[in-house]
């Protein structure tokens, strides 16, 4: 039979798990597929806004890139003119 306080501690190791911060690459604005990813991570993190302004910049400096097929559906239905 466990210990009654083993559930507890449990519990408390579950409540308290630590995700590491993420780490944007220093040029991502140098590589599309590194921007793309950028631009997921922003979407995915609900930084829609500054996901879509990324987005916009990118379009600009790769217009037609293969690598915007990566990005979320709604991201890519979204006018950035």
């Amino acid at each position: 039979t466990p210990k009654p306080d083993t559930k507890l501690i449990d519990d408390q190791a579950d409540s308290q798990v630590i995700q590491p911060a993420r780490e944007k690459a220093k040029n991502y604005r140098s590589s599309a597929l590194l921007w793309v990813i950028e631009i997921k991570h922003l979407h995915k993190e609900n930084k829609t806004e500054q996901a879509l302004k990324e987005l916009a910049l990118f379009r600009k400096k790769f217009p037609d890139n293969d690598n915007e097929r990566l990005l979320p559906k709604e991201l890519l239905k979204a006018e950035t003119d």
